[in-house]
């Protein structure tokens, strides 16, 4: 099973496990709800909204670790840019949905 969350990897940005955990915490308040507010904006028809929450959470990933989740928004965020069909990107917020929470759980037990 891949981890979640690539601590080592994530490290060399911090100065500190603290500031780390800091930032782990930042995370989870602001985008705890980031797969709703993609799924919302997309059923709007706000794709550029949908695709800007898509890549700043897939650089906020990238940043803390969280590689997995990083790969899911980055297609997520492509797909949304190609304004792909709705069943694919549908299933992409439902994969990053998971993602996500598996990631929280991670946080909040660590």
């Amino acid at each position: 099973m891949k981890p979640h969350i690539y601590v080592e990897e994530a490290r060399r940005f911090f100065l500190n496990q603290s500031s780390y955990e800091r930032q782990l915490n930042h995370f989870i308040n602001l985008q705890k709800d980031v797969a709703e507010r993609i799924l919302t904006s997309f059923q709007n028809g706000d794709w550029s909204a949908a695709e800007r929450e898509s890549h700043s959470l897939k650089g906020n990933a990238a940043t803390l670790g969280m590689l997995p989740l990083r790969e899911i928004s980055a297609e997520l965020e492509s797909l949304l840019k190609q304004q792909a069909d709705a069943p694919s990107i549908e299933e992409a917020i439902s994969s990053l949905a998971q993602e996500l929470k598996e990631v929280i759980d991670v946080i909040e037990r660590m």
